[in-house]
């Protein structure tokens, strides 16, 4: 179909233009301090799913036939994602400590202990537990480049996908409301969680960030 594949921007007047193209599935997408966020899910030219800082002009990936305008501009070239997820599939211990197999929309935490970095929501399927992913993300010569740390894994939330931080730094959970994979009516759950900070609650030891230091060092 024309326009596969490419994000528009949509004017006032009702008029649009191409501004990127290369997603397969976008999945959620936010603006934070004027910078354009979105998720894209593994598939065809896709190998695993990735957050992506959308620039106007670039070309992210995912081919179409025929090619889109920034596809044939940038030689089939894409663009870096800030993060690629680390997603395999099969059983084993291997895939169910991966991350990505079904990422939902990014938001940028506003407060807390990781105010400045990014949530996730990934619904993987049944025989690995739901969670939500942390990324640290700093600017490496000019573009942002990330790391993913757990923030929530548990049986608990069922498919999360839609994630939004309150104005008192709890966090709203849109689930799909399957224990399992896309279209699933095996275990049902609410329509969203609520999770809240605890304040008493110890300091957790685990990685707050992850900085390059150059090539092949990390602090």
């Amino acid at each position: 179909l024309p326009g596969r594949a490419t994000m528009y921007k949509l004017k006032m007047d009702g008029t649009s233009e191409p501004w990127a193209s290369g997603f397969r599935n976008p999945n959620g997408m936010g603006v934070f301090g004027g910078d354009l966020f979105v998720t894209d899910n593994e598939g065809a030219w896709t190998p695993t799913s990735k957050l992506i800082h959308v620039k106007q002009g670039r070309f992210y990936g995912h081919r179409s036939n025929p090619p889109g305008i920034f596809q044939t501009a940038n030689n089939n070239v894409q663009s870096p994602p800030v993060i690629w997820t680390n997603w395999e599939s099969g059983a084993g211990f291997t895939a169910a400590h991966s991350t990505g197999r079904s990422v939902g929309n990014p938001i940028l935490l506003r407060q807390g202990r990781y105010a400045g970095q990014f949530l996730i929501p990934d619904f993987p399927p049944d025989y690995q537990q739901n969670r939500i992913f942390r990324v640290f993300v700093e600017n490496i010569s000019g573009e942002l480049q990330g790391v993913i740390l757990p923030f929530v894994k548990g049986g608990t939330t069922t498919g999360p996908h839609r994630i939004q931080e309150m104005a008192d730094g709890s966090l709203a959970i849109g689930m799909i409301g399957s224990n399992c994979c896309w279209g699933a009516r095996s275990g049902m759950g609410k329509g969203f969680n609520m999770m809240r900070p605890n304040p008493e609650a110890p300091v957790p030891f685990e990685v707050l960030a992850i900085r390059s230091r150059g090539p092949g060092i990390f602090e």
